[in-house]
């Protein structure tokens, strides 16, 4: 009975011992993130030339979906019934020019109204307070401009929602001309007339009444019809970057003038999956820090510095 006595109070000290270690473990866990905490808001206060570098994640908390996670969009087609083989495929260039309706069946709810988030408004103030050198962003949702933050702060390799082209005759459009037919997935078309082309829409004939057979009518004037403007009905592509679409790199000729004069790199809400985003990190200068904040583990690509 002793033994089991002191067998039952070593036990119980040592597990008293290990509550107390917890304890210790988690109250110096939260003065170290306290800590971080404090330096990120020192750091960001020392630094006049911030850049951005943001992704989906940045967006996810105002309803608009990410591509990669596990609810995101990638993970929700219905691949067999789209007639694709896999996912990414939908926002393939060739996939858009042979069947338009692809995409806007499965991107439908991109062309909704979303409210910034926080973090958007972070950027806001950043560019408030005469710190912000430039966003970039992975993000083709134009939130970035929706919070206040100057279209000359933002680059976007991927390009935006904003607006569209016909890819037909080249006229530009709004996200607002579009997006009541994009939401239903319906495929915009162009509605600009085309020029010197009419169609002939040929009255119905009648048959004429017994009673002005016989009548005498006036000259007979050649009946033409009505003339009606056909439009152009080409498909209205958004100003976004498809795969295998070429475009001028422009974030790289933004990222050449702005890398000399950067002096702090937040990179934030993205696993650095897709170039060219994904290769500014390993190109800054030694001098400049980074910081990364993302929910989800990170590959960061091999550093030239």
């Amino acid at each position: 009975r002793k033994q089991k006595e002191l067998t039952g109070r070593s036990t119980r000290e040592r597990l008293t011992r290990i509550r107390e270690q917890s304890r210790s473990s988690i109250a110096c866990l939260i003065a170290r993130m306290v800590r971080k905490k404090k330096d990120l808001r020192e750091l960001v206060s020392s630094k006049q030339n911030i850049i951005i570098l943001a992704g989906a994640g940045i967006s996810v908390s105002c309803g608009i979906p990410d591509f990669r996670s596990a609810t995101g969009i990638y993970n929700n087609l219905d691949i067999a019934e789209l007639g694709v083989g896999e996912a990414q495929e939908v926002f393939s260039i060739e996939t858009f020019n042979d069947d338009p309706s692809i995409f806007y069946k499965c991107a439908s709810n991109l062309f909704r109204t979303y409210e910034p988030s926080d973090t958007h408004r972070f950027v806001k103030w950043l560019e408030d307070e005469g710190r912000l050198l430039r966003i970039y962003t992975q993000n083709i949702d134009g939130l970035e401009h929706a919070a206040g933050v100057s279209k000359s702060k933002i680059c976007q390799p991927h390009g935006s929602l904003e607006t569209a082209t016909c890819t037909t005759c080249g006229k530009r459009y709004s996200k607002a001309d579009i997006a009541v037919r994009a939401r239903t997935g319906i495929v915009p078309r162009c509605s600009k007339p085309k020029k010197n082309k009419k169609a002939k829409v040929m009255p119905t004939t009648k048959r004429k009444s017994s009673r002005l057979a016989g009548r005498q009518r006036g000259p007979q004037q050649p009946d033409d019809g009505l003339e009606i403007d056909l439009h152009c009905c080409g498909v209205l592509k958004p100003d976004i970057v498809f795969m295998h679409e070429y475009v001028q790199n422009q974030a790289q000729r933004m990222f050449d003038m702005d890398r000399p004069l950067c002096d702090l790199l937040i990179v934030i809400g993205t696993e650095l999956a897709v170039e060219p985003i994904s290769l500014i990190p390993s190109k800054m200068p030694d001098h400049v820090p980074i910081v990364l904040i993302n929910r989800n583990m990170v590959k960061i690509p091999q550093t030239e510095r």
